[in-house]
């Protein structure tokens, strides 16, 4: 076969006219790894620019400073247009050591997503100025958003550990912390369901008129005490409600540690206005031994009785009248 049957042999010459991509004597070298542009800086220290490109035309989208292609041309990989963006065709942007840092702009992902991998820390956002959005996701479509995950964190594409979307709840399994700063949910609509725990260091504010629901598991006020107020001129302020009618329990509970002696159990008062410094005037007060203190008022019962089966009344003053 002549020319390894990658070329053509000049009858006149006896040599081969190899096709593209072969060369060698008999067209048999397909290697090809040289390097076809190679820019070397002798001097040891060397700072000026290797490759320098320069147009005489401003800024503008209608030429590129570097093209990139494959395939004879048909199949574009990365350019650098003429305005200064880097555009990656096809293929990744990997940024093997340091970071990626983006002076102004932000970071836009149109389509196909943004992916992060590491072995301690994926991904971090930093700012430097004290005002302004670290994270803000928008869907730019128009129009209604019916079934769209504005954030997805989990180890797969079907198992999330955090979701927040615009179909069902914002989802949290593993537990929510917030060291500093309030849990907001701001929309009536929305709800935030937490399969773990959910530990806010600052406050949880829920401003929608459905307010907080626990289906499984209770409210744990680590510190501080919890605070509830209500803006309602008639609705009650804390409700506490037995939904299923076999419900053998308790509807509200309270206990203190034993060896608790000066704890109250149950304390009722009254505020002043701010303008007499908030006076707390106090009307009920229930202490660790079951001792039940009215400071003002008294107790009607409008049926029913009272029924003391050790210890007695005792009426310090007043006296007592049943009528």
């Amino acid at each position: 076969v002549q020319c390894g049957n990658h070329g053509r042999c000049d009858q006149a010459s006896g040599l081969c006219d190899c096709d593209h991509g072969w060369k060698g004597l008999a067209c048999s070298d397909n290697q090809d790894t040289a390097d076809h542009t190679f820019l070397y800086a002798e001097g040891p220290y060397f700072a000026g620019s290797l490759a320098r490109l320069r147009s005489h035309r401003s800024p503008a989208e209608a030429f590129t400073f570097l093209s990139a292609e494959a395939n004879d041309g048909s199949r574009k990989m990365f350019t650098v247009e003429g305005v200064g963006d880097v555009v990656v065709h096809e293929g990744n942007l990997e940024v093997l050591a340091g970071n990626l840092v983006v002076g102004q702009g932000g970071v836009e992902v149109p389509g196909g997503g943004l992916a992060a991998g590491g072995a301690v820390q994926a991904a971090s956002l930093s700012a430097a100025g004290s005002s302004g959005r670290l994270l803000e996701l928008i869907a730019t479509g128009g129009g209604e958003v019916e079934d769209l995950d504005y954030l997805w964190v989990g180890p797969n594409s079907s198992n999330p550990v955090l979701r927040v979307g615009t179909a069902g709840p914002t989802e949290v399994r593993g537990g929510l912390s917030i060291d500093d700063g309030d849990l907001v949910v701001g929309s009536p609509a929305s709800t935030a369901q937490f399969a773990g725990s959910a530990v806010v260091r600052g406050g949880v504010q829920v401003e929608g008129t459905d307010g907080l629901a626990l289906d499984h598991g209770p409210l744990v006020v680590r510190e501080a005490g919890g605070l509830i107020r209500s803006a309602s001129a008639t609705r009650p302020v804390l409700e506490c409600a037995a939904a299923s009618p076999d419900h053998a329990g308790a509807v509200l509970h309270l206990s203190a540690p034993a060896g608790a002696a000066n704890a109250k159990l149950l304390s009722a008062s009254v505020e002043g206005p701010a303008s007499e410094g908030q006076l707390v005037e106090p009307i009920l007060e229930v202490d660790t031994a079951g001792t039940m203190t009215l400071h003002k008022g008294g107790l009607d019962l409008a049926a029913g009785g009272i029924n003391v089966q050790s210890g007695g009344v005792s009426v310090q003053s007043g006296g007592l009248q049943v009528e």
